[in-house]
């Protein structure tokens, strides 16, 4: 399938079990040496759910926005809090695409349409993301989209251990909603 296949559009809360389902597995795949394998295999995937059904199904949703085929099979997705930080704006807290779909231009798609998303409701400064410095992949990716290291915290994870995670931001989003597909990655 090519990107250009795809379409893309806002989250519902029936999406919920689709997005939990991609997290879940982008999180067995990428987080296999951060995040400890009882957690990763037993526990996220009533965790992730419990977390799509909660944000999906609140009063004010966040921005999520989903990848689908053209038979409607949900390929990934991202999701943006508008405005959370007077200085680094806004809060990129998911992007991921399924295992079997990267590659092809996804991940890039997403982010560029996020940010034209936030940009069209006012968005009114950067944006920014944490990522466990160990994911490697998606550090390199933030990275090649313009995203620069700002701060790094030790933080707990969710299966209870510490790790490092690092703050990447871009001050505006012009960047960023460009959809820029020379420099694709992969995710």
């Amino acid at each position: 399938m090519r990107c250009a296949d795809l379409h893309l559009r806002a989250a519902v809360a029936a999406d919920a079990a689709a997005i939990a389902r991609i997290h879940t597995e982008s999180w067995q795949l990428d987080y296999r040496d951060i995040l400890k394998h009882a957690y990763l295999d037993d526990e996220a995937p009533a965790e992730r759910l419990a977390l799509w059904l909660s944000r999906m199904g609140g009063d004010v949703p966040p921005r999520v926005l989903l990848a689908e085929s053209a038979d409607g099979v949900v390929l990934g997705f991202v999701c943006v809090f508008p405005d959370v930080d007077s200085r680094f704006g806004a809060l990129l807290d998911n992007l991921h695409v399924a295992p079997a779909a990267r590659g092809r231009g996804i991940g890039r798609r997403l982010l560029a349409e996020a940010c034209r998303e936030l940009r069209a409701h006012g968005q009114s400064g950067g944006m920014h993301l944490w990522v466990y410095a160990a994911n490697r992949s998606a550090s390199g990716f933030f990275r090649r989209y313009g995203g620069s290291e700002v701060t790094r915290e030790t933080i707990v994870t969710p299966d209870g251990g510490t790790t490092i995670s690092l703050c990447y931001h871009w001050p505006n989003l012009d960047m960023l909603a460009a959809d820029t597909g020379a420099r694709d990655s992969g995710k």
